[in-house]
């Protein structure tokens, strides 16, 4: 899946950069000449730091809290490294760069959010060739060369859709059983993508609950209830082992629902890829189903991560003969 609640090391690299461009800036201004004096003097390359935090967050919130964290960082890091140096930062002067980084952070951390897709995600997906794609958090520019896409309905941010259905096969859209969920039906099943509810994902839309395992109860009986055959996405749940993401009951809901719709998960067991943890993107297909292949593609170009979720494939053998899921 591309995308999903953001580790922890991404977050803390993003709050080291910001306090490091403010100490940086500090003792550059000191050093450097024109034109190059303008790169400390000027609001725009501080402003980059916070893009660059939303960019590697999946989570339109994460990226907007990031960029003004980030950049509010610069700010402590430049006037403590001047006081430091023997300059009086000054009240005035402090107050207006905390307003601008109030301000600004979280807009600059949207926008680095809302760039995220791009060739090397496309390439990923090639590389795993698989019939259908169970996709979450899609920007609407995607396309998917030899694939349909049907687009949840709700946007989750500006131009970037809960969930997606992409499918080499036929398929006819069906209404959404839930806000952060798409469904279609192709070859005679019911195929649904969908985000569940992660601790902090708070109240707004589509999500109904005070907590998150009411939360989670919630969306997974909005989805049962559409009677899905092949159902997978960003559950943001292991299925085994530590829970950490979601919620024990909101886990206890999950499985439940999945033995009444008689459907097994070849995902349970696989990695996250933060070393220790089971996977929370999850792929369910019917228990009848003879399931071959269950393979982790980690999200990589290089030695660049360029998602937060690395990718899940199913194979399968079922009256569709082979289907390759991811």
């Amino acid at each position: 899946m591309l995308g999903s609640t953001s580790p922890v090391v991404p977050a803390l690299a993003a709050l080291a950069l910001g306090l490091a461009v403010g100490v940086l800036t500090s003792f550059l201004q000191a050093v450097l000449d024109f034109p190059w004096l303008a790169l400390v003097n000027a609001a725009s390359p501080w402003l980059t730091t916070a893009f660059v935090a939303g960019a590697f967050q999946s989570r339109l919130r994460t990226a907007c809290w990031l960029g003004m964290a980030a950049t509010l960082l610069q700010v402590a890091g430049y006037y403590v490294t001047a006081e430091l140096r023997g300059y009086d930062a000054g009240f005035t002067y402090v107050a207006l760069w905390t307003v601008c980084a109030v301000v600004g952070g979280p807009v600059f951390g949207a926008a680095g959010h809302a760039g995220r897709w791009d060739a090397r995600h496309l390439d990923l997906i090639e590389t795993m060739d698989c019939d259908v794609l169970l996709l979450t958090e899609v920007n609407e520019r995607v396309e998917l060369g030899g694939h349909d896409l049907h687009l949840g309905g709700q946007a989750m941010a500006a131009k970037r859709r809960w969930a997606a259905v992409a499918s080499r096969l036929p398929m006819s859209p069906l209404p959404d059983p839930h806000g952060a969920s798409a469904l279609v039906e192709l070859a005679g099943l019911r195929v649904c993508s969908s985000v569940l509810p992660w601790k902090g994902c708070g109240t707004r839309e589509p999500w109904i609950g005070v907590n998150t395992a009411e939360r989670t109860s919630a969306a997974v009986a909005d989805v049962e209830a559409r009677g899905p055959e092949i159902w997978g996405g960003d559950w943001n749940h292991a299925l085994i082992g530590r829970e950490w993401t979601g919620a024990v009951a909101g886990r206890q809901s999950l499985l439940a629902a999945l033995e009444r719709l008689q459907l097994q998960v070849p995902t349970a067991s696989s990695p996250h890829h933060l070393e220790g943890l089971l996977s929370i993107d999850h792929i369910a297909v019917p228990a009848t189903w003879e399931v071959g292949v269950t393979e982790r593609h980690r999200a990589f170009v290089g030695e660049t991560r360029i998602s937060d979720h690395d990718a899940y494939v199913v194979k399968v053998t079922s009256a569709l003969e082979e289907l390759s899921i991811r």
